[in-house]
């Protein structure tokens, strides 16, 4: 069951992979004032990357529910920022991009570092947490987060700034996205009744729709180098926290255990900052044209 739960999770990273440098390709360069509207979305729809990117994106998230539905929260969601790895294998072969002993040593750090953090980790248990009171209370705290980071990357000139803000937001809409998902697939177990009948659904629609439209104008913002990994680190870590303390999903605890997990975030987040602030990964992002080709500026195809 762990590694089939692992399978699905390393194809969901992979299928994001692709879609965030296709997506990326399709939108280009656009203005701060038409990040995280809706116009963005219906200007690039028509872009044929673009529209490839959404498919491998809606086929990552079938991917993903499917491995929450057999595993949880805290074991799925730190295993999508292995699509960082693959961005490089693919920048690498289908770019041309000349890797290096840094890429390839943070290749080594997210993929030791997460090893090490999930072995030890060992995260099971949980159970379904449908209180409306506690999600009332998440959306509280979350939905403020998201309308700040809206409103800030609009306001931002700096294009890196405005990339990194708005990939959080974004990495914050699909972690708690990740949390109402694994939520209706509790319920599922009940009957379907309680699934179509429940508000958990809705939500769910409703928060993914929302980090879809984020994490384009994410892209738009600034190069991919800089946004994935802020996404990379900012929903799983929205994941984790709602898996461990709404769904109560348990992890090994022991002094030694969380001396050895806290070790193997530290890698982890050092192969992350080591790969997104390449500069083979952002020169080759430039040279192949990834912010100016033919199929940037919502060219319809």
């Amino acid at each position: 069951m762990l590694a089939l739960v692992v399978v699905l999770t390393l194809l969901a990273s992979l299928c994001n992979a692709i879609a965030a440098v296709l997506q990326r390709r399709a939108i280009g360069a656009p203005e701060p004032h038409e990040l995280f509207r809706k116009a963005l979305v219906k200007a690039v729809s028509k872009n044929r990357l673009w529209l490839i990117g959404l498919w491998l994106q809606f086929l990552a998230g079938a991917l993903e529910v499917i491995a929450l539905y057999k595993g949880t929260l805290v074991l799925v969601e730190p295993l999508l920022v292995t699509d960082l790895v693959f961005l490089l294998f693919i920048l690498h072969f289908r770019y041309g991009m000349k890797s290096g002993p840094r890429e390839w040593m943070g290749v080594i750090f997210v993929c030791i570092g997460l090893s090490i953090l999930l072995v030890i980790a060992n995260p099971r248990g949980g159970h379904m947490q449908y209180s409306g009171f506690v999600w009332t209370i998440t959306g509280g705290i979350v939905a403020p987060l998201m309308v700040a980071g809206v409103i800030i990357t609009r306001r931002l000139k700096d294009p890196s700034l405005r990339a990194s803000v708005g990939a959080l937001t974004a990495g914050i809409s699909f972690g708690f996205s990740a949390g109402l998902a694994k939520l209706v697939l509790e319920q599922f177990q009940t009957g379907i009744g309680n699934v179509v009948t429940g508000w958990a659904l809705y939500a769910a629609l409703i928060s993914a729709a929302v980090a879809i439209i984020a994490s384009q104008s994410a892209y738009g913002s600034g190069p991919i180098a800089i946004t994935q990994p802020v996404i990379e680190m900012s929903g799983p870590t929205m994941s984790v926290i709602l898996g461990i303390t709404i769904f109560h999903e348990r992890l090994n605890a022991t002094t030694l255990a969380i001396l050895g997990e806290s070790f193997g975030v530290i890698l982890t987040v050092l192969g992350i900052i080591i790969l997104g602030t390449s500069k083979r990964i952002i020169a080759s992002e430039k040279q192949s044209a990834l912010l100016n080709s033919g199929d940037s500026e919502y060219a319809p195809h």
